[in-house]
């Protein structure tokens, strides 16, 4: 099945497709499933852990 997208511009210039757009903190996918920003916040969440973790075993 062939999916054709429509060109938008604006002031001139063409738009790009995107699969993903971060917007005000929110990722924002094609398909409005929220999948990849869950994604993200868990990869945040895990960094911060890691840091929490790495402090708390520096910390003795």
């Amino acid at each position: 099945m062939t999916i054709s997208r429509s060109t938008f511009s604006c002031g001139g210039q063409s738009i790009q497709f995107t699969d993903s757009y971060k917007y005000l903190g929110v990722w924002l996918d094609e398909h409005i499933t929220f999948q990849k920003n869950a994604k993200e916040l868990a990869k945040s969440a895990s960094r911060a852990l890691g840091a929490v973790y790495g402090k708390v075993i520096s910390a003795g």
